[in-house]
């Protein structure tokens, strides 16, 4: 073999390894950008029993009706001297509060128990109507309150599926005749 027919040889295998490195590399970034794109897509979820079929996906934020049932499970947590909190339903702020709470309605023989009435939604605020049912002994009372609901968001979990924190309550006193 003459050396220019084996430079020729070197030169065509230079060519053709580069055509398959370009080729190469243009199927890679077309591979990791279909991954890219496929791993941030909704997952299918497929619910299986006796009839398989695609379920829709929950949004991951919370739905207006999601937020009046977690209101008042939330304020039942807080509030109720016979509910136990469950766990990422309350900030630890609100849990301290509640122990506060509940050791003075505890000191002076008091249950209190809350029955919500009506929540309303105001310019990213939560009030809430509320009637607070407090016993002692055989005597009951129930006084009116409206409270001023902050939330925030968190991820759902199987203790919290409604994926919101109820991070402070404020009570709304009611005006005065005399006060403006």
């Amino acid at each position: 073999m003459k050396f220019t027919q084996a430079w020729a040889q070197v030169a065509k295998q230079n060519v053709n390894l580069k055509v398959a490195l370009l080729t190469l590399a243009v199927c890679t970034l077309f591979l990791g950008f279909s991954l890219v794109k496929l791993s941030l897509a909704e997952p299918l979820v497929i619910e299986r029993g006796c009839y398989s079929k695609s379920l829709d996906l929950a949004s991951a934020k919370a739905t207006r009706q999601e937020m009046i049932t977690f209101v008042e499970l939330a304020l039942r947590q807080r509030l109720n001297s016979n509910t136990m909190p469950i766990e990422g339903f309350l900030t630890p702020e609100e849990l301290k509060s509640r122990e506060s709470e509940q050791r003075l309605l505890s000191e002076k023989d008091i249950t209190q128990t809350v029955v919500v009435q009506n929540t309303s939604f105001n310019d990213n605020k939560i009030v809430v109507d509320l009637d607070r049912l407090y016993s002692v002994k055989n005597v009951r009372s129930a006084f009116p309150t409206k409270l001023l609901i902050k939330l925030e968001s968190k991820p759902r979990t199987e203790t919290n599926p409604y994926g919101l924190i109820l991070t402070k309550i404020e009570e709304i006193k009611p005006k005065k005749k005399g006060d403006k």
